[in-house]
């Protein structure tokens, strides 16, 4: 992983690692509760004795400070109930002093356990054959033994700092592995990156609860995102836009049916004829969202009950004929037959410019392999954050077995957290709209349109 992976990681990843710290940082402060005060009194012995033997007495004094003799003793001598927790005596080899630590929960006791160690220690030395007899070494008390105030540990701020930072580690491993675990594509570049296929525009959240977008608001990032796709498609193919478009997802849900129907509106707002074709004939919502009169559609051609100019339908968007689904059918594949969907293509073509078709989702059903099968081309759109990997490779194998390219993808549900595509045009669309009150043109070919009263 490269810096700005880390750096997208923690964008996307902030709570989990949020979370962790925090738990980190709870578990941290329950420990530090739960412990008992230890508190620690401290003193400072000088060492001195015959001859040349002060220099080497010192650290032989503090290796036995410690020793389970010398506390024995000092605890009888201080006539206390039991003996501390810890005593630890430190020296040089350099200095003639022995620094004593005792440490108790009781901070009397490890004071006056302190205080007796000094008393103590010749005669114990002494016993043990370390000196000839007490007298050979004498241990002057040069500060202390004090008697401690506030506990050593716990350490309540060291304690929290060591469970913040562990709960940082902790979240961001988990988050890496998250990351490396989870198929789903989230921004558009990793799309980008995962199929080696243009992504020819990124649709924002921006007005999600609009169908129709490009018609009900022109002037928005979104509408602008249809737009886009509409200019890129005129380059994907060598005669300008595909004659005919199948636009399809991988899986259910990922917004195709919104791309087709607002790219049928902002093609025809561009001056072109376009036939939009429900093909979606087991969930039909073209119709609907248009307030097109259900009708015997699609499905009644192809199964013989209507001829296609009893069924092609005109909107309410100047250029813009509609072909409905029909009646929905729960087996449409024995319908969709090559010979007629090929004849009815050529019929729609000699229409129109463009004829989009809103296909079914390629996984769980075979009607979108057959009618990409007579397109020019299939626009794959996919769900940022939603589709994974595994999916949109299984849906472009299927169109791959069709013999029909894949012009490009639309990632949809763009935000600025998820991706950073709609950041920059967000950002653009805002300074856009300090200025002027208008949208830049992105008719497409290069030429400013009058725009059509339908397309408002």
């Amino acid at each position: 992983m490269e810096l700005i992976d880390y750096v997208r990681l923690l964008r996307r990843r902030w709570v989990t690692i949020a979370v962790a710290a925090l738990v980190g940082l709870g578990a941290a402060a329950v420990w530090t509760v739960m412990q008992t005060p230890v508190y620690e009194s401290s003193a400072r012995v000088l060492v001195t004795g015959g001859d040349d033997a002060v220099f080497v007495a010192a650290p032989q004094v503090a290796a036995f400070a410690g020793q389970r003799p010398v506390v024995d003793a000092a605890v009888e001598a201080a006539g206390v109930p039991r003996g501390p927790a810890a005593v630890s005596a430190a020296s040089s080899q350099s200095e003639p002093f022995v620094d004593i630590a005792v440490r108790d929960t009781d901070p009397q006791l490890a004071r006056a356990v302190n205080a007796a160690i000094p008393d103590v220690l010749p005669a114990v030395l002494a016993d043990l054959d370390q000196i000839g007899s007490p007298s050979d070494v004498e241990l002057r008390v040069l500060d202390g033994p004090s008697l401690p105030g506030s506990p050593v540990s716990p350490q309540p701020r060291v304690n929290l700092a060591i469970g913040l930072l562990v709960g940082l580690l902790v979240g961001l491993l988990v988050a890496v592995a998250r990351e490396l675990l989870d198929q789903r594509l989230v921004e558009s570049h990793e799309i980008e990156s995962a199929t080696h296929l243009p992504v020819l525009g990124v649709v924002p959240e921006e007005l999600s609860k609009e169908t129709l977008v490009a018609r009900t608001s022109p002037q928005s990032l979104r509408a602008e995102a249809y737009r886009k796709i509409r200019t890129n498609l005129l380059f994907a193919t060598p005669g300008g836009l595909p004659s005919s478009l199948v636009v399809t997802s991988a899986s259910p849900g990922e917004g195709k049916s919104s791309v087709a129907m607002n790219l049928a509106v902002v093609c025809a707002a561009a001056g072109d004829r376009v036939v939009l074709v429900d093909g979606d004939l087991r969930r039909p919502v073209v119709a609907r969202s248009f307030g097109v009169a259900p009708g015997p559609g699609l499905a009644g051609i192809l199964g013989g009950e209507a001829d296609l100019a009893d069924v092609l339908r005109a909107t309410d968007v100047p250029g813009l004929s509609l072909l409905p689904a029909g009646r929905p059918i729960d087996q449409p594949s024995e319908l969709l037959q090559p010979d007629a969907l090929h004849d009815l293509l050529e019929a729609l073509t000699d229409r129109s410019d463009v004829v989009i078709i809103d296909a079914p989702p390629l996984i769980p059903v075979a009607d979108p392999l057959q009618l990409a099968a007579v397109s020019s081309g299939v626009l794959l759109v996919t769900r940022l954050g939603t589709t994974t990997q595994q999916a949109i490779d299984k849906a472009i194998r299927g169109v791959e077995r069709t013999g029909v390219p894949v012009l490009g993808l639309v990632p949809n549900g763009a935000s600025g957290v998820v991706d950073r595509a709609y950041g920059y045009g967000d950002y653009y669309y805002r300074s856009n709209r300090t200025g002027s009150s208008t949208a830049p043109d992105e008719s497409g070919d290069g030429r400013r349109r009058r725009s059509r009263s339908g397309a408002n």
